[in-house]
């Protein structure tokens, strides 16, 4: 499964490693963090928003703390750096597909924003929503995730040929009015010592969105999860999850 979560994951284990820092995205290549929104498992042709309707209900300037930059374009999920990511565990299957490097350009469903504190500074956040053709679809999206998240202890990311062992697990999300589930990326040792990425997923009506902080504090997390699910209820007018 490939959702707006797997792009966010692999170029955050990137900048982790201090092989690149967050880049202004114009459609091309970036070396920011990458989302770790579930890859995309809509089916062709079943779009129910338009691309641009999906863009205006990203987090903007205005809707992030003074002084922090937002970087127009999409991202791609393209990371400066050689990277992978595997596991020993075949029950790794369903999460190894979920934060896998996302298609380039992402289909016309779903759409990524990235952030940082501006300068290229910490924190590092990239959101992603991405429609379904229905609420239930998104929902079911949602369970599978949180399915392949807790079938999976840990995983091995690769970077520029180092390799460090990554624990998987599961976390509370910020309290909302809507489904939501939390992911700890946490790197035991290795290049990437250190390193920690939270993802918060969460439905809104027939949309799955996914935030994926790197370095950034717990009301950080709190504020901008809540400030991109008020968005993506406004914008697209979705009903209640």
């Amino acid at each position: 499964m490939r959702s707006s979560t797997g792009a966010a994951v692999v170029a955050a284990v990137v900048v982790a490693a201090g092989c690149s820092g967050p880049a202004p995205s114009t459609g091309g290549a970036t070396s920011s963090p990458a989302s770790t929104s579930p890859a995309s498992t809509s089916p062709a042709g079943a779009e129910t928003r338009s691309p641009e309707a999906l863009k205006g209900a990203l987090l903007g300037a205005a809707d992030v703390p003074a002084g922090w930059t937002v970087y127009a374009g999409q991202p791609t999920g393209t990371v400066t750096a050689t990277s992978s990511v595997t596991a020993a565990d075949p029950r790794c299957a369903g999460f190894l597909e979920l934060v896998k490097d996302p298609p380039n350009p992402l289909p016309p469903n779903q759409v990524e924003v990235e952030f940082d504190g501006g300068d290229l500074k910490p924190p590092y956040v990239v959101e992603s929503v991405e429609a379904y053709p229905s609420a239930a679809a998104a929902a079911a999206q949602h369970a599978k995730q949180q399915q392949d998240v807790a079938s999976c202890a840990q995983v091995s990311y690769t970077v520029e040929g180092g390799t460090s062992p990554v624990n998987v697990s599961a976390e509370s999300a910020p309290t909302l009015d809507v489904p939501a589930s939390g992911i700890r990326l946490a790197a035991q040792g290795g290049g990437l010592s250190g390193y920690e990425a939270r993802v918060v997923n969460a439905q809104v009506g027939d949309t799955l969105v996914s935030l994926t902080f790197l370095k950034a504090t717990e009301d950080q997390r709190d504020a901008l999860t809540k400030a991109a699910v008020a968005k993506v209820t406004k914008a697209l007018a979705t009903p209640a999850s």
